[in-house]
């Protein structure tokens, strides 16, 4: 889960602060999320490398150095969310992007590592699977904290989809 102690949240903040400035595109929050989920399985910082975006990368690699649990990588990812939206607006685009993107990070984490499974043979799974997961309860908690309740406030405005939400949800 992203609720780490405040201690923790405060030697991140400035970081990713730096971090945000250069956040613009789709693009970047995918590279960066991604580039964390890849970092996390030792496939180092290349795909940053590879697409010019140094500035990310170096208030990531200040990140990095601090990074020391799995709900720590959760946290950045959940912050990096709220971000987006806190940027850009909340509204039901934005939620479908920002949900869109972390799915997409988990496609190419396994992409990238498909080839690396074949070269070494693998048995311990374990480092993709942890990563698979804070992706994962990342979209999870953001959905549960953010979007449900956006969701709610449009059901209240506009009234369910059908008469099955109706029966669904009776008082």
């Amino acid at each position: 889960m992203p609720y780490i102690a405040q201690k923790e949240r405060e030697m991140f903040e400035p970081h990713l602060q730096e971090i945000f400035k250069h956040l613009k595109t789709n693009q970047d929050y995918k590279l960066f999320i991604a580039t964390l989920a890849l970092n996390y399985c030792g496939l180092g910082v290349n795909l940053l490398v590879n697409f010019e975006k140094f500035e990310i990368l170096n208030g990531l690699k200040k990140c990095l150095g601090r990074i020391r649990t799995v709900g720590q990588y959760n946290y950045i990812i959940t912050r990096c969310m709220h971000e987006f939206i806190i940027v850009r607006s909340l509204n039901y685009t934005n939620l479908n992007a920002i949900l869109g993107i972390v799915e997409e990070c988990t496609v190419i984490l396994l992409g990238n590592l498909s080839e690396e499974f074949e070269e070494s043979n693998m048995e311990d799974d374990s480092t993709v699977e942890s990563a698979l997961g804070f992706l994962k309860a990342a979209q999870m908690e953001f959905y549960r904290m953010v979007a449900v309740p956006y969701e709610n406030s449009k059901i209240k405005l506009n009234g369910h989809v059908s008469v099955l939400d109706d029966k669904l949800y009776e008082d």
